[in-house]
């Protein structure tokens, strides 16, 4: 059991680290003009180590050569998830197929990425949409964004209403699944 808890206070530690570099090099690396980045480590009880972040901005090309942008009021690191306050987070995809999402609070579990989104969920993207929700799921390893609440979609050729909602982005559909109201001009 010692064995079990010093290994996962390790763990813990050695990721808080990793954090604590990863930011550490977005400081130097940025335009000295930007507001900094505020960083605060404690070692918890049963949580173990949890690192917050105030005032983050992360920015990710990815090896296909879309571009993340992810910016929080506060980001707190956990062992098991990460939670966001205030998110903004962009998509960028060589294909033009550019997203916004803006949210009041965000969940990452961390062993899965999947990231739960809530209050006053939005996401536009550059082909006239906006979609509006206060719940909405991203699965990365599949693509997919998902909700069970009450969605409202803009177009630039009318309004759609419904309960429950799937956007595969691997096949560029939205689905909503129940309940669906249209009004189009």
């Amino acid at each position: 059991m010692g064995d079990t808890l010093t290994f996962i206070f390790r763990l813990s530690l050695f990721v808080g680290i990793l954090a604590l570099m990863f930011v550490g090099i977005y400081q130097f690396s940025r335009k000295p003009d930007h507001k900094a980045a505020k960083t605060q480590t404690e070692v918890g009880g049963k949580s173990g180590l949890i690192t917050k972040i105030i005032d983050i901005k992360l920015f990710e090309k990815t090896s296909n050569g879309d571009i993340w942008k992810l910016i929080a009021k506060e980001v707190e690191i956990r062992s098991s998830d990460t939670s966001m306050d205030d998110v903004r987070m962009s998509y960028s995809s060589i294909d033009n197929d550019d997203l916004e999402l803006t949210a009041k609070k965000g969940v990452m579990e961390n062993h899965s990425r999947n990231v739960l989104f809530s209050g006053k969920v939005r996401v536009r993207s550059e082909k006239q949409l906006t979609l509006t929700t206060e719940y909405l799921v991203w699965r990365p390893q599949e693509r997919l964004l998902t909700s069970d609440e009450k969605v409202f979609v803009e177009t630039g050729s009318g309004f759609i209403s419904g309960e429950g909602m799937v956007i595969d982005l691997n096949k560029k559909n939205l689905a909503i699944l129940n309940s669906v109201k249209a009004v189009l001009f």
